[in-house]
C-alpha cells in the first residue's frame, strides 16, 4: 500500500513538472466554430532537442485527429506563436503537442502535452494570417492583407504608430480582404484588433528592420511606391477554390495572381499549407512580375489520383519583398465506388410428384373400360348403317 502511495506522489509530482516546462497559453477562452485558434508555446527552463514542426500540432475529438492547416512561427529559442481554423462542428476537443523531446538535466525526455478546449455552437469568422512576422529590408514598407472569412459586421483597430487602417467598421459576407499601410523606422511591434459579435481576435505585428536614419542612401523611395500582390478575382472567377472529385481523377487549370502595387516584385515563391501537399502540385510561370503584370500558377489537384478525402488550406504566393497573398483551397476527393452485393436468389428444386401405384393401375383400367366402350358404339353404328342400307336396296329405295 505505502509503495503505491508513493508511485502515486511521484507521478502526479512529475506531471506538475513537466506542465511547467512546457505552456500552452490560449489568446482567448471561447471559441466558436470555424473561428481561428491563436496560442502561444512557452519552452520554461528546458532545452528542446530539435525546433517544434506543424508535425508536432494535433487537434482530436474522441481521439481522432482533425483536419487543420497550421501556421508555425517560432519566435525565438522559448516561444512559438500557432493559428489554425476550428473545424466547423462543435463539441469538446483536445489540442496536442504531440512527442516533444527535450533535455531536462541530464535525462532526455519524450512527451505529449494536451490542453481542453469547447467550440461552442455558434459560427464565428476566421481571420489569416493569425499573426504577421516579418524581417523587412530597410527600403521595405509592406502593405499587410488579412482575410477575413464569415457573415457578420466587424469593427476594427489598430495599436502601433507605424500602422495606417483605411476603414474600421464594416460588413463581412463571405470573404473580405483587409489592407494595412506600414511606415516602418525601427524594429516595430503593434497589433490589430478585430471585434465582432461578442467575440474579438487581437492579431500580432513583428516587423523587423534596421533603423533607418536621415541621409540613408537607401532611404530613396519614394513614399507612393509600395509592393502589393493579390489573386485576380476577375480571372479566376472565385474567391476560393472549390474542387469536388470522383476517384482516380485529377484537375488541372491556372490560378492567376497580379502585382497591383507600383514597384517589381522579386523572387516569387509558392507555399502550399501541409494539408495539402499531397494533394495539389504546382508550376510557378514567372518568379519576377511588373506592376499590374498578371502571373499564373499552374495548379493539379489529385496529381496521383490515389486519395480520398476532405482536405483545407491555403495556397500562398509570396515575394522578396515580404509581401504576399493566399487563395483558399476546399477539396473533396470521393472514394471509390462499390457495387452493391447481388442479391441472391435462392432457386428451389421443382417439387415431384409422387402418384401412387394403384392410382396409377386405377386410372389405366378407367382408359381401357372407356376406349372399349367407345369401340363398341362405333361397331353398334356401323351394323346399324350397314343393316340400313342393305334393308333401303330391297324395298327399291
Amino acid at each position: 500500500m505505502r509503495r503505491l502511495v508513493f508511485v502515486l506522489i511521484v507521478v502526479l509530482f512529475s506531471n506538475l513538472v513537466l506542465a511547467e516546462d512546457i505552456e500552452i497559453n490560449f489568446m482567448k477562452e471561447n471559441y466558436s466554430k470555424g473561428e481561428t485558434l491563436q496560442f502561444e508555446i512557452e519552452i520554461n527552463n528546458v532545452q528542446l532537442s530539435g525546433d517544434l514542426t506543424t508535425a508536432n500540432i494535433k487537434l482530436k475529438k474522441d481521439s481522432e485527429n482533425q483536419g487543420i492547416s497550421v501556421n508555425l512561427v517560432k519566435m525565438s529559442e522559448t516561444k512559438y506563436f500557432v493559428n489554425f481554423n476550428l473545424p466547423l462542428i462543435s463539441g469538446d476537443y483536445k489540442l496536442v503537442l504531440e512527442d516533444v523531446k527535450y533535455t531536462k538535466g541530464d535525462n532526455l525526455v519524450k512527451v505529449s502535452f494536451e490542453k481542453s478546449l469547447v467550440i461552442n455552437d455558434l459560427t464565428g469568422i476566421s481571420v489569416s494570417p493569425g499573426i504577421i512576422y516579418m524581417n523587412l529590408e530597410k527600403k521595405d514598407n509592406p502593405i499587410l492583407n488579412f482575410k477575413l472569412v464569415g457573415e457578420s459586421a466587424v469593427k476594427l483597430s489598430i495599436v502601433g504608430d507605424f500602422l495606417q487602417l483605411s476603414e474600421t467598421e464594416f460588413t463581412v459576407s463571405g470573404t473580405k480582404t483587409i489592407e494595412l499601410k506600414t511606415d516602418v523606422k525601427k524594429n516595430s511591434e503593434g497589433r490589430l484588433n478585430i471585434e465582432y459579435g461578442n467575440s474579438s481576435y487581437s492579431i500580432p505585428i513583428y516587423l523587423f528592420k534596421e533603423e533607418v536614419k536621415e541621409g540613408d542612401v537607401n532611404e530613396t523611395v519614394e513614399e507612393d511606391k509600395d509592393a502589393r500582390i493579390e489573386f485576380n478575382k476577375e480571372l479566376n472567377e472565385v474567391e476560393i477554390i472549390e474542387v469536388s472529385l470522383e476517384f482516380g481523377k485529377d484537375l488541372q487549370g491556372p490560378v492567376y495572381f497580379k502585382n497591383t502595387g507600383s514597384v517589381k516584385l522579386h523572387n516569387l515563391k509558392v507555399n502550399l499549407s501541409e494539408s495539402l501537399i499531397e494533394v495539389v502540385s504546382f508550376n510557378l510561370e514567372k518568379s519576377n512580375l511588373d506592376p499590374e503584370e498578371v502571373g499564373e500558377i499552374n495548379v493539379i489537384v489529385n496529381p496521383m489520383k490515389d486519395k480520398i478525402g476532405h482536405y483545407e488550406g491555403d495556397l500562398t504566393i509570396i515575394t522578396e519583398e515580404g509581401v504576399f497573398a493566399s487563395i483558399p483551397f476546399i477539396l473533396d476527393l470521393k472514394g471509390r465506388e462499390i457495387d452493391p452485393e447481388p442479391t441472391l436468389v435462392e432457386i428451389k428444386e421443382p417439387e415431384k410428384i409422387i402418384i401412387d401405384e394403384e392410382l396409377k393401375e386405377e386410372e389405366k383400367n378407367i382408359g381401357i373400360w372407356i376406349f372399349g366402350i367407345i369401340l363398341i358404339i362405333i361397331i353398334f353404328l356401323v351394323f346399324v348403317f350397314y343393316k340400313k342400307s342393305k334393308t333401303g336396296k330391297r324395298m327399291g329405295w
